[in-house]
């Protein structure tokens, strides 16, 4: 099954690199040059093995993913309480407001064939790229100016 979309976290490696890295550094110049009073030496050790531990520990968490549109069908939090849903049984998707005025009141909602209305909008990263994919997917797409 060929993955068309994909939205979640930020995988943030080079933030993590970084922190591990800053914690590196400070623990290399509190050795080459420690302090006088022993009360910023041992503040200066817990933030340096702060920020090396919790960048170690960062790179081990995977980023999540919330929404993943593939060939079949449309997954909702892939990674956690899954609810996927069947193309077959999509009516059509309305997508709302305009890609020339963002604001509030905008989003995707999709509109299954038993009347449920899924909204999408919070899931999604750039909402101009999914009309012509659920098209390109055979979903009729619905556009509706915002309010």
């Amino acid at each position: 099954m060929r993955v068309h979309y994909r939205h979640g976290t930020a995988d943030r490696r080079l933030l993590k690199g970084a922190s591990i890295g800053l914690g590196t550094a400070l623990a290399v110049a509190l050795v080459i040059w420690p302090p006088v009073e022993i009360w910023r030496h041992v503040l200066a050790w817990v933030l340096a093995a702060t920020a090396v531990l919790g960048g170690l520990l960062s790179l081990l968490m995977r980023p999540r993913r919330h929404l993943l549109i593939t060939d079949g069908a449309v997954i909702l939090h892939p990674d956690g309480p899954r609810r996927v849903v069947p193309l077959m049984q999509i009516h059509h998707v309305e997508v709302i407001g305009s890609a020339a005025r963002p604001g509030p009141g905008q989003g995707v909602v999709i509109q299954l064939r038993n009347g449920e209305r899924i909204d999408i909008s919070h899931l999604i990263g750039r909402r101009a790229r999914l009309a012509p994919l659920f098209e390109h997917l055979g979903v009729r797409v619905q556009r509706v100016l915002g309010s």
